[in-house]
């Protein structure tokens, strides 16, 4: 029996070592099969990844770009300091059509500027843009200068041969000179920017000093007093010559209203105090808002002369030059004030004027021009749209009757009616087209915009337009495209649930949320390598209120498209305060300064840089493609 199963054991042998091979073998296969298939998973891998990034590839870099000049300095406004374009006069009588005419018939006027000539005997004064004159006891009034210019604020010259007056004649207000003898005109000042008003005689008839008023980051000008000499013979304009300036660059508020002292030497003028330089609504009259300055020509320096509660404007000196007029608010009323300049005792002498401007803004003056009738009594326009003469030591009042036949050249009235669906159309030519955003990829044209609240895109050569999403609930604000052309980026708004950023895919329409909580957004940008996007977060204002609007500016977030057709959004971070920023070529972040001058500011890797200064300029954008 044991030799038996010895007998089988070496029978078995080589089988069993067959079988053995056999394992090795399979497990050598299987092992290739294995790596073979890892292999295949690493090339798929790879081809997913390159394909994504074939998607994702940003368009091809431009050519070399041009570097952008920095300014060193901010030059101040010149005399002809004109920043649209070479300046094309023109003549406001005859450039326009004035075919309609308006007459009546007056005995009062609104904002009467007065002069009284030296002899006395004559007041002119300027009515809805006209220039009159009238007895100064009163009566009918005589058409000095009429027609298409709106004239104001004349002045008789010291010999009562010329009349200084402020006018739009040539587009602008200037300062212009009438010659009575022979009714010519001429320009004392040719400004074509920056406007010249209140003109006022030296005494020797031989120079003017006048209001020029400048403009920064508001419509609202701020004055400076400048004097210009005059060449009576040649008529021709004369350069002139700052004498008080505004407080800086960017002030809304300057001296104005100037008048020379009677001995010439100095000049009068008011200047809203309550505030250095921004001009600001809500101002307390009760307080101080103008006060009255003295500028001493021979030392170039000003001194403040009076003020206080109520104010102090539109001072006036005396023939004799002892006394100084000027109008205050007391209480709820305009009053004439006359002061000492001896002792500088001031006297209320009456208060039957009309309103003064003093809490508005007063390019006209805070309150119309008048003159003295003799050491005792003063002609001023009041109450009632009437013009009187008041006694300086009592204060009485005397009415000066006034008949004015007006004649007024006027524009047509221009009107429109708009048949938006004409006849049976259910289609309409959009007249207003926002946001326009054109870019163009390897032969490619995407064109995209808004009208009416949607965004729309042109695509190729398709001349009609589509919607890029078909959403009801939103207006769609700010569109622009990513630089392959596929993804479009834009704010929207609704007056219930606020405002966020969306992206949409311009092939699928699919959108994207990029923020997560409720804001007021605008200005949302694709940096050129798609790795990010900004958009600016507004602050609040008085029409919508102030809810979700802390902490305004430019914020970035990281994004990713994913291959399963999704975008992953990083956390949102303030880049800058600034905001209306986009990406430059770098992908650093560009942005206006806000303030006046306004600067480009361009913010990379956490660091700040200025790349350009305007003056005038709303607005600031580095062309595509130009590195900064």
């Amino acid at each position: 029996s044991t030799r038996m199963m010895d007998s089988d054991r070496d029978d078995a042998a080589p089988l069993l070592q067959q079988l053995n091979a056999s394992s090795k073998k399979l497990k050598v296969i299987a092992a290739v099969i294995t790596i073979m298939v890892a292999i295949l998973l690493v090339i798929v891998v790879a081809l997913s990844i390159a394909l994504a990034r074939e998607r994702n590839k940003p368009a091809p870099p431009e050519p070399e770009p041009t570097q952008c000049p920095l300014p060193t300095t901010i030059v101040d406004d010149s005399t002809h300091d004109f920043p649209l374009g070479q300046y094309q006069a023109w003549n406001i009588a005859t450039d326009g059509n004035h075919n309609r005419t308006l007459d009546f018939v007056t005995e009062e006027g609104t904002w009467l500027n007065s002069d009284l000539s030296p002899n006395g005997t004559l007041v002119v004064f300027d009515l809805l843009g006209d220039l009159y004159t009238i007895p100064q006891s009163g009566g009918n009034a005589t058409l000095l200068k009429g027609g298409v210019p709106f004239d104001t604020a004349a002045r008789y010259s010291p010999d009562g041969r010329y009349i200084l007056y402020t006018s739009d004649a040539s587009g602008i207000e200037n300062q212009w000179i009438w010659e009575i003898s022979s009714g010519q005109t001429w320009p004392v000042t040719n400004e074509n920017f920056h406007w010249v008003t209140d003109g006022q005689w030296h005494p020797t008839g031989t120079m003017i000093v006048a209001t020029k008023w400048y403009t920064s980051t508001r419509s609202l000008g701020a004055g400076e007093l400048w004097e210009y000499p005059l060449d009576l013979a040649s008529r021709k304009v004369q350069a002139g010559t700052k004498r008080v300036d505004r407080a800086s660059l960017t002030a809304q508020i300057g001296p104005q209203e100037p008048i020379y002292s009677r001995d010439g030497n100095s000049i009068f003028y008011s200047k809203n105090t309550a505030f250095r330089e921004v001009w600001e609504y809500s101002q307390n009259p009760h307080a101080e808002i103008y006060s009255i300055f003295q500028f001493d020509r021979s030392t170039n320096k000003s001194m403040r002369l009076t003020g206080g509660p109520g104010g102090a404007a539109r001072p006036s000196p005396s023939p004799s030059g002892n006394l100084l007029a000027f109008i205050r608010r007391v209480v709820y009323e305009t009053c004439l004030i006359v002061r000492d300049l001896t002792t500088g005792l001031e006297t209320a002498v009456n208060c039957d004027l009309g309103f003064d401007q003093q809490e508005s803004y007063t390019p006209a003056g805070v309150y119309p021009a008048f003159d003295w009738v003799d050491e005792t009594q003063i002609f001023i326009w009041g109450k009632q749209g009437k013009f009187m003469t008041v006694s300086v030591s009592s204060g009485a009042e005397v009415i000066i009757p006034m008949t004015v036949n007006v004649h007024l050249n006027l524009a047509p009235t221009t009107r429109s009616h708009p048949d938006i669906l004409a006849g049976n159309s259910s289609s309409f030519q959009v007249k207003v087209i926002e946001n326009p955003w054109r870019k163009t990829l390897r032969g490619t044209t995407t064109t995209v915009f808004t009208a009416l609240g949607n965004t729309y895109q042109l695509a190729g050569d398709n001349t009609i337009p589509t919607r890029v999403t078909n959403q009801r609930d939103f207006v769609e604000i700010s569109p622009s495209v990513s630089s392959d052309l596929r993804y479009l980026i834009q704010a929207v708004w609704n007056d219930t649930t606020f405002g966020s950023v969306q992206i949409v895919d311009l092939t699928s329409g699919q959108t994207f949320s990029v923020t997560t909580s409720p804001g007021r957004y605008m200005f949302p940008r694709f940096s050129h390598d798609m790795t990010s996007v900004i958009y600016s977060r507004m602050g609040g204002d008085s029409t919508s209120g102030n809810y979700y609007s802390l902490n305004p500016g430019t914020y970035q977030s990281t994004i990713e498209f994913t291959p399963e057709n999704s975008v992953k959004v990083g956390i949102p971070n303030l880049v800058t305060e600034n905001r209306y920023s986009y990406f430059s070529a770098e992908n650093s972040i560009l942005s206006p300064s806000g303030e006046y001058p306004i600067s480009l500011i361009e913010t990379k890797d956490g660091k700040s840089n200025t790349l350009a200064i305007s003056k005038y300029a709303s607005e600031l954008k580095v062309s595509p493609g130009i590195s900064s």
